[in-house]
């Protein structure tokens, strides 16, 4: 039962990034009406590099290369350079 616990709790995190790919990369317009613009707002900005490092930390710690690589792959590089823009963007 533990490792099905684990295995949903690390791929939460990797389906958000790819919700943020689809919104943010592709211009894929996915209604999301039934969470407050608040709590979305703060998720994007607050949550995903929270759960970005929390993630990375978790996996390279227990050694799981396989997981590691999708938080990498995911969420590390375009996610990362995605922020890194928006704030280059706003203060230059």
């Amino acid at each position: 039962m533990k490792p099905i616990i684990v295995n949903t709790l690390l791929l939460c995190p990797p389906v958000w990034f790819i919700y943020i790919w689809c919104i943010s990369f592709f211009n894929i317009d996915i209604n999301m009406d039934f969470m407050p613009e608040l709590i979305w707002v703060l998720l994007f900005f607050l949550g995903t590099p929270s759960m970005w490092i929390t993630g990375s930390i978790y996996t390279f710690y227990k050694k799981s290369w396989y997981w590691f690589g999708v938080y990498m792959f995911l969420g590390g590089i375009p996610v990362a350079t995605y922020f890194i823009l928006s704030f280059i963007h706003a203060y230059l």
